[in-house]
């Protein structure tokens, strides 16, 4: 496709300067008007309707939590993010690439390649020696890393205003010390006042976290927990196993894991600790008596889920009509990737551009291939024609596989399972290699390999570390400023 250019003459606006406190981390404001041509984010417009979330068709503008918090920012689209004042799906990304004139405020996007750009911090030299991660989010200051599903508790924050390299901006918290079998988890996300993990379920934790952002982060007072059985009616094992959350702007939505069926659903207005606050859908039902998902993306519209690669074998993508009731399977649709590319299934989660979905690649019985899908949201979503597959390994042969997914606002960084990051630019071509660059994440610190994910804080990209502690993050882009997106959040474990 030809790169898409539109003027600005409008002003864009996101709720919630006032999360950030000393200083705004993030630009969320671009008034004025430009006769200048300028990039947008890949597709359509900037702004549109609200976005309506939740069953019943009940609109979401950003809706801040349980207790009718006191922000809603807008959401990167990679790990985590913040519920924005919605926007139909292709709405522009962020104030990408905006002239001087007539007020606007300059964007400038960094060189993924550039060594200098890029820093780490072993979290394994905290005092609680904290490593091994899968899932991350992101409250408009703090970055969240969850520990991973095989019995970690020492979930990480990080003060993003202050100095990355500083073991003094980082604080540890036990899960354990609110439940013994609090271990392991599996996505995060935050839906403007708590931060959530969900539970990995192998050894026996059932426990969804929530975590009060306006508390103190060190006290258990701060966190409650609910037992996710209490609603499946399943015992605590890899059938309570969630691999991600996804976040409509008003309900939150835990994705089960390789021999999970139910989706659980928790209304973000409603008691936490009350079972009735929850719901359940047998995902088996719309998909042919297949489950296993690994990450959610929401549209503004409608949530998917997208299938991991635990059984090697083709499973569909699955999508619900968040204005439609739940519990209806009518409200559910699915789409077999495979149908478009042979090779194309069993994703470790997505993101999302404010128009397009992207898969982040998998495995499969034979191996990695590398397969990113594109999906075009204003399109017909069980259509081939709408979506492309594009081998990002035929380009770079090392970049073979990823996990999860983050956006700047312009570029979609893919997170490597090895050391190969891949960046997309979404104003160019999709199928076109120079479309892409890619970064050897080793070149910054020999162990950096395996990752879990990748989180977006309007400047920076941080990428998750899956096997040890060595947590990379990029300079992305100056002045700081999260994309325009719908209201969405969510782990791309």
């Amino acid at each position: 496709m030809a790169i898409e250019r539109q003027s600005v003459r409008h002003c864009r606006h996101a709720l919630g300067a006032m999360m950030f406190g000393l200083g705004a981390l993030v630009l969320l404001d671009n008034c004025g008007s430009s006769s200048d041509e300028q990039e947008a984010s890949a597709g359509a417009p900037a702004g549109g309707a609200p976005s309506e979330a939740g069953s019943n068709g009940s609109a979401t503008t950003g809706d801040a939590g349980a207790d009718g918090g006191d922000s809603a920012l807008g959401s990167s689209a990679g790990e985590g993010g913040v519920a924005t004042a919605g926007g139909t799906a292709g709405a522009a990304g962020d104030m990408s690439d905006t002239s001087e004139t007539g007020g606007t405020t300059s964007v400038g996007y960094h060189s993924v390649t550039s060594s200098a750009l890029w820093s780490v911090f072993d979290t394994a030299s905290l005092p609680a020696s904290a490593e091994k991660f899968s899932g991350s989010t992101f409250d408009g200051r703090y970055a969240y890393f969850l520990p991973e599903s095989f019995g970690k508790h020492q979930l990480v924050r990080l003060d993003t205003l202050a100095d990355f390299t500083a073991p003094s901006s980082w604080a540890t918290f036990d899960t354990t010390s609110l439940a013994p079998v609090a271990s392991g988890f599996g996505g995060a996300a935050f839906d403007g006042r708590y931060v959530y993990a969900a539970p990995a379920g192998p050894l026996g934790n059932s426990q969804v976290l929530r975590y009060d952002t306006k508390q103190d982060f060190a006290s258990g007072a701060s966190w409650s927990t609910f037992d996710a059985t209490t609603v499946t009616g399943q015992s605590a094992s890899d059938s309570t196993a969630y691999e991600g959350i996804g976040f409509d702007g008003r309900f939150l939505y835990f994705l089960p894991g390789f021999d999970g069926n139910f989706v659980l659903r928790y209304d973000t207005h409603a008691d936490f600790g009350a079972k009735e606050s929850w719901s359940k859908f047998d995902v088996t039902l719309a998909a042919s008596g297949r489950t296993g998902f690994q990450g959610a993306v929401f549209d503004g519209n409608y949530l998917y889920l997208l299938p991991n690669s635990a059984t090697y074998e083709s499973r569909p993508i699955l999508r619900y009509d968040s204005r439609l009731a739940f519990a209806d399977v009518a409200s559910w649709s699915s789409f077999e990737t495979a149908l478009v590319s042979s090779q194309a299934y069993g994703f470790v989660g997505g993101g999302f551009d404010g128009r397009y979905l992207y898969t982040s690649p998998g495995e499969d019985a034979v191996g990695y291939y590398g397969i990113v899908m594109r999906y075009d949201t204003s399109a017909t979503f069980t259509d081939n024609k709408s979506w492309s597959p594009f081998k990002v390994s035929s380009v770079f042969p090392t970049a073979t596989s990823a996990a999860g997914a983050a956006f700047d606002g312009r570029y979609l960084y893919l997170p490597p399972k090895e050391s190969t990051l891949v960046r997309y630019d979404t104003l160019a071509e999709f199928g076109t290699g120079s479309s892409w660059s890619a970064f050897d994440l080793s070149t910054v610190n020999a162990k950096a390999r395996s990752f879990s994910g990748a989180l977006f804080d309007g400047r920076h990209v941080y990428v998750i570390p899956e096997i040890n502690g060595l947590v990379l993050r990029f300079d992305a882009k100056s002045p700081s400023a999260l994309p325009m997106l719908p209201a969405f959040s969510g782990s791309f474990f």
